[in-house]
């Protein structure tokens, strides 16, 4: 009976000894835990005061970003918008430039007709002035009509003959004398006539390579072209 109180005894106190150890690792477990719990919410007030500043600091710049893609937007509208204005303005140039070609070009003409008239005037006045002007002691020219193609002279010289030579005219372009009688007379007027109208030369005229027609009271006697008389009829 002995030994069974003293086992007994001994069994209650290893219940109380478990019992203790128990509750002592309860509280450890109980410490360990509201230990984690403790620092994690540390942890998490840690983590959240930097979160702040990140999360402020990524915003301010996606801020910056976008005023800054809103300026290079609108610095790009207004160079595109200097582009089309620099384009136009060279455009408009062009048809200035192009205008004042075709000015140019009209003025050029105007300046060549200009002289064209300037010419034909002066052969005008000057075919006026060798009517009955031009003499020889044979012929006179009884009209003149000269005109001027490119730098070349044309025309034609209708004659008479002087009184005194009267008598050799026969009427309808015909004369009482051999060709080379006719030939030099024909060859004094035209020498007349040349030196005459030498003035010519300040309008680059010249007679070479031109032809003037020779008539008598408007019937055809020769032609005279390249210095040379060539009688009707040749």
């Amino acid at each position: 009976m002995e030994d069974f109180k003293i086992k007994e005894e001994d069994s209650v106190i290893d219940n109380e000894q478990t019992t203790e150890n128990t509750n002592d690792n309860y509280k450890k477990d109980n410490i360990i835990f509201q230990n984690e719990a403790e620092k994690g919410e540390k942890d998490s007030i840690f983590n959240f005061k930097y979160a702040v500043p990140i999360l402020a600091g990524n915003l301010l710049l996606v801020i910056g970003m976008t005023i800054l893609m809103f300026a290079n937007y609108t610095s790009l509208n207004e160079a595109n918008n200097k582009i089309m204005d620099l384009t136009a303005e060279v455009e408009s140039m062009r048809n200035i430039v192009s205008d004042v070609e075709n000015i140019k070009d009209d003025v050029s003409f105007l300046d060549t007709s200009i002289d064209e008239i300037r010419k034909l005037s002066y052969l005008t006045q000057l075919s006026l002035d060798a009517s009955e002007g031009v003499v020889t002691d044979k012929v006179v020219i009884q009209k003149a009509s000269l005109y001027s193609l490119g730098d070349t002279l044309y025309g034609y010289i209708d004659i008479r003959p002087q009184p005194s030579y009267n008598s050799y005219f026969q009427g309808q372009g015909k004369f009482n004398l051999t060709d080379r009688e006719l030939k030099a007379m024909l060859e004094e007027v035209i020498a007349e006539l040349e030196d005459y109208i030498s003035p010519i030369s300040m309008y680059n005229i010249k007679m070479e390579g031109g032809k003037i027609d020779i008539t008598a009271n408007n019937y055809s006697v020769a032609e005279y072209t390249d210095g040379v008389v060539i009688l009707a009829g040749e």
